[in-house]
């Protein structure tokens, strides 16, 4: 599963355009906790959570929510 999180937050983060600070301040986490479950796919459920609200509620001024669903449906 850590495979699936590091290639999968990082892809979507991208695709939004966010850097990782500001997905750190979205989440309420820091850049250096985005960049370790980025790198290393360890990352508590907590943060994993706090990441993928942050994401839904970017993605939610957009068209394009399917990679959500994806990130949601690998807990």
């Amino acid at each position: 599963m850590d495979l699936l999180i590091k290639e999968e937050l990082k892809k979507e983060r991208e695709s939004k355009g966010l850097s990782r600070e500001r997905l750190a301040a979205m989440s309420g986490l820091t850049s250096q906790t985005i960049y370790r479950a980025e790198t290393t796919g360890k990352i508590t459920f907590d943060n994993y959570l706090r990441i993928l609200n942050a994401l839904k509620s970017h993605v939610s001024t957009t068209s394009n929510n399917s990679n959500i669903s994806t990130l949601s449906n690998s807990l």
